[in-house]
């Protein structure tokens, strides 16, 4: 019984380690580029550049939001006060959520390394656009768009115009203001939101949006 654990003991001194520090060393160098890539990319642009649109798994927009945050990225999410529940007839307060559904706003100096670094989050599953072509939104218009959600024109229960038997709708408030799409489902009740299917870049987008932002055609 003795030899045998001698035995273990000589094969274990034996053991090669240097693949595994190797291994360790490479974790460690690949840790150090992703920190100094956000500290690139948490470099202010100007107060008057355009931010890109990051889609995020639906969801997840606060959480995105947070980690950005913590590590002083320039992010928006724009919110609104959710449905009125009633629950065994009580009546339960609506909830703060995000305007865009699966979406984001971020500004970062454009470049591709700080396109590849946002894309690199946990949750983020794609940018708008490409990235010799991003889609970009105007830093006026989103200002304009996130002063009217604190105002609450995005409110879910602000009343709007019922969209029956309307097919084709106008955008006309948000980061996508001025594109037309087709309307999949909801506007009905004249108040929530709807699926509005639209074109970016010639790829069909389906998205949620509140009524507050579109307009029939």
């Amino acid at each position: 019984m003795m030899m045998a654990n001698k035995n273990l003991t000589e094969q274990a001194e034996q053991i090669d380690l240097s693949r595994c520090y190797a291994k360790l060393d490479r974790f460690i160098d690949e840790r150090k580029r992703r920190r100094a890539a956000i500290e690139k990319a948490a470099i202010r642009a100007d107060s008057d550049s355009p931010w890109l649109v990051l889609r995020v798994m639906t969801g997840r927009e606060l959480c995105v939001k947070e980690a950005l945050e913590a590590v002083d990225i320039e992010v928006l999410s724009p919110m609104k006060m959710g449905p009125k529940i009633r629950r065994q007839g009580r009546e339960i307060p609506p909830k703060q959520q995000p305007v865009m559904i699966g979406y984001v706003l971020v500004r970062v100096v454009m470049n591709n390394e700080n396109y590849a670094t946002l894309l690199g989050f946990e949750h983020v599953v794609s940018m708008l656009g490409r990235y010799d072509r991003p889609y970009i939104v105007n830093a006026r218009n989103v200002s304009d768009f996130n002063n009217k959600a604190e105002k609450g024109e995005f409110d879910h229960e602000v009343p709007q115009a019922a969209f029956v038997g309307v097919k084709r709708v106008r955008i006309r408030e948000g980061v996508f203001a001025g594109i037309e799409g087709e309307l999949v489902s909801g506007g009905g009740k004249g108040k929530g939101v709807a699926v509005v299917e639209i074109k970016i870049f010639g790829q069909p987008t389906p998205m949620i949006m509140p009524l507050a932002f579109l307009s029939p055609l």
